[in-house]
């Protein structure tokens, strides 16, 4: 099986003393969407800052191909080129005075020349609606807009695993569909998708493949379905169980569709359950 991205006996303790991941071992294989939960503080935002070397742990490893991190300046430049982070919080990633040099900012950094840039920032700018937005002052924007800076920054440079702490965060509804709509988006390409998600109902209908963390220690690493038919792991981790679950385990007990059949992720597929 082929993983892009694995780490070994990860330990990171912050400069107050605090550890904040203890010994965790995972893998997430290329291509597939991986949302990484847990209740607050439970170390998933330090995990990622760790996957994209911003974090460098002080016990164990963490491996990009099968190759070790490299924390040299240039290591980490280059590894930046193909593990790409958006934080929780767009404030926290846009700074350059309008869109389009905020977009352009990495592409700069890493050598392209204007006409390139310009070249990539029109195919990003297409495929995230921001075209008309580029030349506008970056304090002007929404929250959605911000979002959606704030993804073009990263992925305009092709990285080939973007990492998405809390997507949803401080968008409306309408927004935080346009966003994951972008994330549907992202894994048809092949991109390698991370997110980490408060949001269960979405977890159980997008994810493949589900790391579950508490206390900075990994209780579950497996398929999405496993674990939302676990209440005891739920319980444990201070998650609730998604509402086609709980829907999906009644009709059982009603007799309405049989024991045996596989659990639906979304709506759709418990309709088909039902018929």
């Amino acid at each position: 099986m082929d993983y892009i991205i694995k780490t070994q006996g990860l330990n990171y303790s912050y400069h107050s003393g605090q550890t904040a991941l203890f010994d965790v071992n995972i893998s997430i294989k290329q291509g597939e969407k991986t949302a990484v939960i847990g209740s607050n503080g439970s170390g998933k935002s330090t995990l990622f800052l760790c996957l994209n070397g911003i974090n460098k742990p002080q016990k164990g490893s963490v491996f990009f191909k099968d190759k070790k991190i490299d924390y040299s300046s240039k290591g980490l430049l280059n590894l930046r080129r193909f593990v790409g982070i958006v934080f929780q919080n767009p404030d926290d990633m846009i700074f350059s005075s309008s869109v389009r040099q905020d977009i352009a900012f990495g592409l700069l950094n890493m050598g392209f020349s204007n006409s390139q840039a310009e070249e990539k920032i029109k195919r990003i700018s297409d495929f995230l609606n921001l075209g008309s937005l580029l030349d506008k002052p970056v304090h002007a924007l929404s929250g959605g807009e911000k979002k959606r800076v704030s993804l073009a920054g990263v992925m305009v440079m092709e990285p080939e695993v973007i990492i998405l702490d809390e997507p949803g965060a401080y968008l409306d509804t309408v927004n935080t569909k346009t966003v994951y709509k972008i994330i549907d988006d992202l894994s048809l390409k092949g991109k390698t998708v991370i997110i980490s998600s408060h949001n269960m109902d979405f977890v159980l209908n997008w994810a493949e493949s589900v790391i579950v963390l508490k206390y900075g220690k990994v209780v579950f690493n497996g398929k999405t379905e496993d674990l939302f038919l676990n209440n005891e792991l739920l319980d444990f981790a201070g998650l609730y169980e998604p509402q086609i679950i709980k829907t999906y385990k009644m009709l059982i007990n009603k007799g309405v569709i049989a024991a045996n059949s596989t659990a639906p992720k979304n709506i759709t597929e418990l309709e088909m359950l039902i018929k």
